[in-house]
């Protein structure tokens, strides 16, 4: 098969180019399991190595829990992110390990910025806090629990456009974390959640 965008000669079937890594238009819904973990290991080949039994497992969990997609694109991103050649022009062994290390959980974190955003906006909002107030450890989990319950109320009702700038807002413009955290409270109230 040709490669969509550079046209050079692929394996058939790939879903993404071995040389210049875009995405080629095979339908993923068409794949068996066994043609996507094969699809998989063509995506990783580039390392020189292939995933163990375990990482074979671990491949076929994050298939049904994230999507064949999201974990071709967490292959791709590792690959970009963490592999490393060394001064013998080959893949270093520590960022080939770095690589298989990180997938899951890249594939977790684009999973989630789909289907829960909230979740990475309450560690953005904490992160935030804890720079501006000293808060600690008791406080934080408090902050944090807080947090997702309201964001999770704006996303669900879908009011969530702006909200996480306007809890910023509510950072920047408290004196200590004591008027902050009333703040929140007085958001929980307004949007009905108890606790």
């Amino acid at each position: 098969m040709i490669c969509v965008a550079c046209k050079k000669e692929i394996t058939d079937g790939s879903v993404f180019c071995n040389f210049c890594g875009s995405k080629q238009t095979a339908n993923a819904t068409e794949l068996s399991l066994d043609e996507m973990l094969e699809k998989v290991q063509d995506l990783i080949s580039i390392t020189g190595y292939s995933f163990s039994e375990t990482g074979i497992l671990n491949c076929k969990k994050w298939i049904r829990e994230f999507g064949f997609e999201i974990l071709c694109e967490s292959i791709e991103t590792a690959l970009t992110q963490y592999l490393v050649k060394g001064n013998d022009g080959k893949y270093t062994e520590a960022s080939v390990d770095e690589v298989f290390s990180k997938i899951g959980g890249i594939a977790k974190n684009k999973h989630n910025a789909i289907t829960k955003p909230y979740i990475s906006d309450v560690r953005r909002i904490t992160n935030y806090a804890k720079k501006a107030f000293y808060i600690n450890y008791y406080e934080l989990n408090d902050l944090s629990a807080d947090l997702n319950n309201i964001l999770y109320f704006f996303f669900t009702s879908n009011q969530y456009d702006g909200k996480v700038d306007d809890i910023l807002a509510l950072v920047r413009g408290s004196k200590d974390k004591y008027e902050f955290f009333e703040k929140i409270e007085a958001l929980k109230t307004d949007c009905g959640i108890e606790g």
